[in-house]
């Protein structure tokens, strides 16, 4: 989970210098980014709408 945290922690700083880059609100948000990847090239890879599960649902 450190590397998620990190991630996420990164995305937001990014996010508050340029939001119209970094659209996407980030988990555990509703529909948030979840990292669980990155490419060779630095790009993050995830789930772009992560949703918590809701019993009964």
């Amino acid at each position: 989970m450190a590397y998620v945290g990190q991630t996420l922690e990164a995305y937001e700083e990014l996010k508050d210098g340029s939001p119209d880059w970094y659209p996407l609100s980030t988990w555990p948000e509703a529909d948030g980014f979840l990292p669980f990847a990155d490419s060779i090239d630095g790009d993050w890879v995830g789930c772009p709408r992560a949703r918590i599960p809701t019993p009964g649902r």
